[in-house]
């Protein structure tokens, strides 16, 4: 009786604990307040003097269908910030989520290390992020 006892309260207590982050998760995703966009891009791959430069800079929200939009806030004159496409729900992680692929291109005028700076936001949230990336150019 004593073991059916404890079985049962450890077996309420998951349950419960089940439950509450259940709850917790789906008001995370209805209350804009707490969802904060980031970048899925790590570092931006070096690039040579004269040579096209082209890479991809993504980011994502956990959430459905949210209108992301990436910025450049300081980025090298040469470096063009364009043809940003979304995809919605996708299965890179296990909640509905929003994903943005935006394209860095352009040709490099010398060589330096640059430091560009991007800003991921989602319309009608008021989270938002900037991240600054580094960009090498070799000759």
């Amino acid at each position: 009786m004593k073991k059916l006892i404890i079985t049962t309260v450890v077996f309420i207590s998951i349950f419960g604990l089940v439950i509450f982050f259940w709850v917790k998760d789906k008001n995370d995703l209805v209350n804009k307040q707490t969802l904060l966009p980031r970048f899925s891009t790590a570092d931006l791959p070096t690039g040579k003097v004269g040579e096209f430069y082209q890479t991809e800079l993504t980011g994502l929200l956990a959430s459905t269908k949210a209108e992301l939009k990436i910025v450049d806030l300081k980025i090298p004159v040469w470096l063009n910030l364009g043809d940003c496409e979304q995809e919605f729900n996708i299965d890179l992680i296990p909640k509905p989520n929003t994903f943005i692929r935006c394209n860095l291109s352009g040709y490099p005028e010398k060589s330096e290390v640059f430091e560009s700076s991007f800003e991921l936001s989602a319309k009608d949230y008021t989270n938002r992020v900037i991240e600054k990336f580094k960009i090498s150019i070799n000759e």
